[in-house]
């Protein structure tokens, strides 16, 4: 049974993050690009990765803070949507940056803190891929719009 419930959450997570790229391909979602790495049932968790690309660099060739927070979104939306059965719009969300965002690639990790009626509360701390290193972390609260 478990199998079979990781391979719903799979290919849920996939068409979750294909709906974005595929949908409007030009906006701000679809061009951040996350690809899935990882995901579990108990406890409710994924893991997306996403490529630094040019146009999200700042002026000192830092990922820009706004396209951090953008990343974070997208993770923790998509996590509250496959876990929740739900589409879902972003009711609050918080961000706390260690360092910059230097590098190639970061992993953002989120856990599903709670599943309620009608909203749901999510964390996700992003690391450098090259160094492992905690860069940023986060909260949000996704309210259920499906």
């Amino acid at each position: 049974m478990k199998d079979i419930l990781g391979k719903e959450i799979g290919e849920a997570f996939v068409h979750a993050i294909n709906a974005i790229c595929e949908k409007n391909p030009g906006n701000l979602n679809s061009l951040l690009q996350p690809t899935l790495m990882d995901y579990s049932e108990n406890p409710m968790t994924s893991t997306m990765r996403y490529e630094v690309k040019e146009w999200e660099l700042n002026q000192r060739g830092q990922v820009h803070g706004g396209a951090v927070s953008a990343m974070f979104d997208v993770a923790m939306g998509v996590s509250a949507a496959v876990f929740s059965h739900s589409d879902v719009t972003t009711a609050e969300m918080t961000v706390s940056y260690i360092r910059p965002f230097v590098g190639d690639a970061f992993d953002f990790r989120t856990n599903i803190v709670h599943l309620g009626s009608k909203l749901a509360r999510i964390e996700c701390k992003a690391f450098s891929v090259e160094t492992g290193k905690l860069m940023a972390t986060s909260h949000a609260t996704y309210a259920y719009i499906g």
